[in-house]
């Protein structure tokens, strides 16, 4: 077995990125990595994209499209590489949140998978617990703009790596 990447179709990528949103977190609202992070973004302009509607989730099952839509309008995309029982898995979530130009903002954790396809503090920041995830999110709002070549090295990394051209290229050819 191999791990892959996922692959984004290029008709996807948005051309604009107008941010709206300070910070979005995509999936389900299980394990203790999701309420660390739960327990935190609800103290900005925040939005929270599940399957499942109630309690902090704001917006309910939306398109694909739609949720590309919210990922590329906010500054700060969470993600984590963990199901709820903690064990790893590599999401869709840091890809799209590069093809975004969102700020990858990845759950610290003893596997470390994004960093088989992102350089951490050049592509992606990590936080490791709740306090960091609050101090990183305020000083990256607070100075988004030095924050743009990080954004824009990921965005670069994906356009270059992992569409599904390069997937077929790199694992069917």
């Amino acid at each position: 077995r191999q791990a892959c990447f996922f692959p984004f179709n290029e008709k996807f990528i948005p051309k604009t990125w107008d941010k709206e949103f300070d910070v979005i977190y995509c999936g389900l609202a299980t394990g203790d990595h999701v309420t660390a992070i739960m327990n935190v973004i609800p103290q900005f302009d925040y939005r929270f994209v599940s399957f499942h509607g109630g309690g902090r989730v704001t917006n309910v099952s939306p398109t694909y499209l739609e949720k590309i839509d919210l990922i590329s309008r906010s500054r700060i995309t969470m993600v984590h590489n963990l199901t709820g029982s903690n064990t790893p898995q590599i999401k869709t979530r840091p890809f799209e949140a590069a093809f975004c130009k969102s700020l990858i903002l990845c759950k610290r954790d003893e596997w470390n998978i994004i960093e088989e396809w992102f350089e951490p503090d050049k592509e992606f920041l990590y936080f490791s617990n709740e306090t960091e995830l609050r101090q990183i999110i305020i000083k990256v709002l607070t100075n988004y703009e030095d924050y743009h070549s990080i954004i824009d090295a990921a965005h670069d990394r994906a356009i270059h790596n992992y569409t599904t051209r390069h997937f077929i290229k790199t694992y069917l050819k």
